[in-house]
């Protein structure tokens, strides 16, 4: 099996997020409670990826990519924001393409 991610810098995507998942959060009009109980994270450790007192790994960016992606204006917000680029899109599979993409389609 191939493995995407060697040149991935997974830390800086999964600060990245962090930075921003208050927005996205907001975007969704979803409270800290909510989110955790969809993903399982604890309040304590969202709260501290939302003010950079922790960095998530990378199982937790995956999950959270994943669930906000679902969301047309969440995803698009990422796009903006630089969390999901051709690498991540590639990486994850989440354009369902064979090859790497060329460019993300925005909406």
């Amino acid at each position: 099996m191939e493995n995407h991610f060697p040149t991935l810098d997974k830390a800086k995507y999964c600060s990245l997020l962090g930075k921003n998942l208050s927005t996205l959060r907001q975007q969704v009009n979803m409270s800290q409670d909510e989110l955790c109980t969809r993903l399982g994270f604890t309040r304590v450790a969202l709260s501290n990826f939302e003010r950079g007192k922790q960095v998530m790994g990378w199982l937790c960016f995956v999950a959270i990519v994943l669930f906000f992606y679902l969301d047309d204006d969440s995803r698009n917000m990422m796009v903006m924001m630089g969390i999901i680029d051709e690498d991540i899109a590639f990486a994850l599979d989440i354009n369902k393409r064979l090859k790497k993409p060329t460019s993300l389609k925005v909406k």
